[in-house]
């Protein structure tokens, strides 16, 4: 299976749209809140994020499907599962370099982050989904 970025899945869906190529300018001023949230899940649906407990067991085999990280800090998450129902997620938390650990996150709650600068959190538009372990290599 091809995995794509997140910016070439949401250009191809504007293009087929009409709308013209995305660009860059997805997340271009959009506040912690309800917006960022409707983003966060609509980039969690494109990336095909499996349900919750589907990869139960395979550790850090388990295949991150969407990174959001503080662009003020070094705040980073690794989502591998998701229940749209509740917005619950896991996946690789770090909040700080080599802090990190396996754990459930609220999807709601990263969207309302405000971060140091107040700007939130971002997706990594650039990032293709891939085992956790090539996720976290090289990042100590």
């Amino acid at each position: 299976m091809e995995h794509r970025t997140l910016s070439s899945i949401i250009n191809d869906a504007a293009v087929a749209a009409g709308l013209g190529p995305a660009g860059s300018t997805y997340q271009n001023d959009v506040p912690p809140g309800p917006k960022k949230l409707q983003q966060f899940r609509h980039c969690l649906r494109l990336q095909d994020t499996p349900a919750l407990y589907s990869q139960d067991g395979q550790g850090m085999a388990a295949i991150a499907r969407v990174k959001f990280f503080d662009p003020s800090g070094s705040a980073t998450w690794f989502i591998t599962e998701w229940d749209p129902a509740t917005n619950e997620a896991f996946g690789w938390c770090e909040l700080f370099p080599g802090g990190g650990e396996l754990g459930y996150v609220p999807i709601d709650a990263l969207a309302n982050l405000p971060g140091r600068l107040g700007i939130g959190l971002e997706l990594d538009m650039y990032w293709a989904p891939r085992p956790l372990h090539e996720a976290l290599s090289g990042r100590d």
